[in-house]
């Protein structure tokens, strides 16, 4: 059950919020991306919510799965993996009035890594109801799958150290060390290099 009675001492409610969560991950791993929503000051009894990819060529939805703690919950994938889709009922109230922007968390989505980049989640709220009855205006916050460049030597998958879209880490290893430019030098005609040279 989620009840948060009384926000930050001064703090003004606002539009309910439907939010994708950002995720990093390799290339060819999956991820869990969670969609949360907040300032549902009226409560929530359901909504049908759609998540999709600015760029459908660097991941696919694979499955999603409604919260427990509604009573009734559905989702769907499309069959090009490209967008999800969630809809659920709150039957027993278990979301009361939230404020203070508290997450309250709706669904988990699967997604498959298919190409290194970057694409927005984007998310679509076809319908919000509040425990009045109510559908009020509600806010979207897209989030962000960045996709890193497959590994190298079949272990960890490189990332991007400082966050400047270049990939120091070879091994995966959550550091620059000498290994990582061993396995560059001996590896440099590899696909995973070839192919991701931006990274």
């Amino acid at each position: 059950t989620f009840t948060v009675l009384d926000g930050e001492p001064g703090l003004q409610p606002q539009s309910p919020t439907v939010a994708a969560e950002s995720v990093a991950v390799g290339n060819g791993a999956t991820a869990e991306l969670g969609l949360s929503a907040r300032w549902l000051s009226e409560g929530l009894s359901g909504g049908t919510i759609t998540l999709s990819f600015s760029d459908p060529a660097v991941a696919d939805f694979t499955s999603a799965t409604v919260n427990d703690a509604f009573g009734i919950g559905e989702a769907s994938v499309a069959s090009d993996g490209s967008a999800a889709t969630v809809r659920f009922a709150d039957l027993d109230t278990n979301v009361q009035a939230v404020l203070g922007g508290t997450d309250v968390p709706l669904a988990t989505l699967s997604v498959r890594d298919d190409a290194t980049g970057t694409t927005d989640v984007t998310v679509t709220v076809e319908r919000l109801d509040d425990d009045t009855g109510a559908t009020p205006e509600t806010e979207t916050d897209i989030g962000v799958l960045i996709v890193g460049p497959p590994s190298l030597t079949g272990a960890g998958a490189p990332t991007d150290l400082d966050n400047d879209g270049l990939y120091e880490d070879i091994n995966g290893n959550g550091r620059l060390d000498y290994e990582d430019i061993q396995i560059l030098f001996n590896r440099f005609d590899a696909d995973s290099v070839t192919l991701n040279k931006s990274a």
